[in-house]
């Protein structure tokens, strides 16, 4: 068996005086130094790793590690399978799925269930995607910083129009949030309760929405939103490079100021949004 080999040489490797062996049938590998052991795990696919937490106690406890385990996504069903995230093995965990059974349980549409789910997931820091969030209604129950926390440390976020709904009072500190430091990479923000992000302070959503790299605006914004986001880019050392507007309200934005900042972005998409003649020869 391959791995036994290995498992074998690097021993050999590890002990420079082979004097320590009367033969080689005696060579064990529970006499592996957990270093040597570790870069030997680090090679068994997912399958050969679960059935290696099973040989003994002492491997149990090596292939807890949570550096083998990066690679897993643990998909929550129930309310029990929230407990899988307390494990070991899941603390340095990148992906969670959330399932239909977020709904067809009951668990993701109350405050009890989200609470738990989010203060679960904020123990964990490694966490970047939460596939399936958007089946989940009771976010907008869970305590603002919590929600804050978590969501403002995943790659991928949509917002709004039956995914992400979240109250004034949690979007506005997300916002703050995306601000002032941000791992979200694409934002999608849709129609959310209240139309609120259209009420949101223009400094503050220029702040926010230039700190992404990828934002797609599927949801109308105002003319002083934009400006503010456009003279955000123009400021410099902003992260966003690609961006989508669906529409606009009172589409009257300063031409030069719409064809600097929107030549510095690497793509740029407007939907049902009629620019005036000027605004294109800017562009342009």
């Amino acid at each position: 068996h391959f791995y036994k080999r290995l498992i074998y040489y690097l021993l050999w490797l590890s002990h420079r005086r082979m004097d320590q062996f009367q033969n080689q049938s005696q060579v064990q590998i529970d006499d592996l130094p957990p270093e040597i052991f570790a870069c030997v795990i680090k090679l068994l696919p997912p399958q050969d790793l679960k059935a290696a937490a099973l040989v003994s106690r002492r491997w149990m406890e090596l292939v807890e590690d949570p550096r083998f385990w990066t690679w897993a996504v643990v998909s929550i069903d129930t309310n029990e399978d929230r407990q899988k995230l307390n494990k070991r093995r899941f603390q340095l965990l990148k992906d969670i799925k959330v399932t239909r059974g977020c709904v067809d349980h009951g668990w993701g549409l109350g405050l009890d269930g989200m609470t738990k789910l989010f203060k679960a997931v904020d123990e964990i820091p490694t966490v970047s995607m939460i596939h399936g969030l958007s089946m989940c209604k009771g976010i907008s129950a869970v305590e603002p910083n919590l929600v804050v926390r978590v969501l403002n440390r995943l790659k991928v976020l949509i917002l709004g129009n039956n995914r992400i709904d979240l109250t004034s009072e949690q979007l506005e500190l997300l916002f703050n949030a995306f601000a002032e430091n941000t791992s979200v990479e694409f934002l999608v923000v849709r129609v959310t309760s209240d139309n609120y992000i259209s009420k949101l302070n223009p400094e503050l959503f220029g702040a926010a929405v230039s700190n992404v790299v990828e934002v797609k605006l599927l949801m109308a914004v105002t003319s002083q939103q934009l400006e503010a986001l456009f003279s955000a880019i123009l400021a410099g050392g902003k992260s966003l490079k690609k961006l989508t507007v669906l529409t606009i309200s009172k589409p009257s934005i300063n031409p030069e100021l719409m064809g600097k900042a929107l030549n510095m972005l690497e793509e740029v998409t407007t939907c049902c949004w009629r620019h005036s003649r000027e605004q294109i020869a800017a562009i342009i």
